[in-house]
């Protein structure tokens, strides 16, 4: 059986983790650490309280979806999506 994995925020220390930065326009930068590395980018945009809706979201300055995987020490960037016309 497959183990599930467990999503922490900086500071608890767990076996086999990696390291993942969320940035926000306007907002602070979240970091966290994230148990196994098998972690979708949904699952860390939910972890930090966010969705990818009306952003676009990279992952190390690439465009990535909801289903990407996030690598160690990867930052993830949410840009708001500008309308036409602004």
């Amino acid at each position: 059986r497959g183990r599930r994995e467990t999503l922490t925020r900086k500071g608890v220390i767990q076996r086999s983790q990696i390291t993942f930065k969320v940035a926000k326009l306007g907002q602070r930068t979240q970091e966290f650490f994230v148990e196994n590395g098998d972690t979708k980018l949904s699952d860390a945009l939910g972890l930090a309280g966010y969705t990818a809706e009306g952003y676009d979201v990279r992952v190390n300055g690439e465009s990535a979806s909801d289903s990407s995987r996030i690598p160690n020490n990867a930052t993830v960037t949410l840009i708001p999506k500008l309308k036409a016309g602004q």
